[in-house]
């Protein structure tokens, strides 16, 4: 997990807290498909709070949360 701690890390996470991002974004940024990033959002496998449902039903996603919450579970999956 110590890996994960740097400096120049949580300094990024800290300039990304409360951005918003659309799903191609985060789909850029994760290296998976739109589809694929929908399909997430719709089952509920970002952490809580992270996913933004706007009119039209559409939806918005807060990176530092997604990013934190893929960090946690690339841990998990690392230690088991």
């Amino acid at each position: 997990m110590n890996e994960f701690k740097s400096k120049q890390y949580e300094q990024a996470l800290d300039e990304l807290r409360g951005m918003l991002a659309t799903n191609h974004e985060i789909a850029d940024l994760l290296r998976k498909d739109k589809r694929t990033i929908d399909n997430w959002a719709r089952q509920k496998r970002f952490p809580n709070g992270s996913v933004l449902e706007i009119p039209g039903g559409n939806r918005l996603f807060k990176v530092d949360l997604i990013l934190k919450g893929m960090e946690q579970n690339y841990v998990k999956r690392r230690v088991i």
